[in-house]
């Protein structure tokens, strides 16, 4: 994995926020290397670390947002059981909800503390602490 980054997608209207997210669905974005690790496995480990159960909005509910048509396929081929959605346009969520996990942890914060905030969602580090 090389960035997460967590934001809104799958609705119609432009530039979402937390308090303005309308039709669109939390979600977060993962970066990799096919080098390393292929899209098949990234669904796997994702699917198999889900929390599951129903969601009770559109905002908290299971998909898959492809990248592409290959990517579509594939995660169709997994017979994965939520929406896949191709070609959904991310929207960047607010700072301080990038990290989250990591963001409460003040020691792990401290050592970070020459971040600035884009550099901390771009950051495979601060990613990885997050996951920790």
């Amino acid at each position: 994995m090389v960035r997460t980054r967590v934001g809104y997608a799958g609705g119609r209207t432009t530039d979402p926020t937390y308090h303005r997210l309308a039709d669109h669905t939390e979600v977060f974005q993962v970066d990799y290397d096919p080098r390393i690790l292929s899209y098949e496995e990234l669904l796997d480990e994702i699917w198999k670390n889900r929390r599951g159960g129903r969601a009770y909005s559109r905002q908290y509910m299971e998909a898959v947002f492809c990248a592409d048509a290959a990517q579509e396929r594939i995660a169709r081929a997994r017979g994965i059981s939520a929406p896949i959605i191709t070609g959904a346009k991310f929207y960047l969520a607010e700072d301080y909800h990038q990290k989250y996990y990591l963001r409460h942890d003040s020691i792990l914060m401290n050592e970070l503390a020459d971040y600035t905030p884009q550099e901390l969602v771009e950051s495979t580090a601060a990613a990885r602490l997050n996951g920790y």
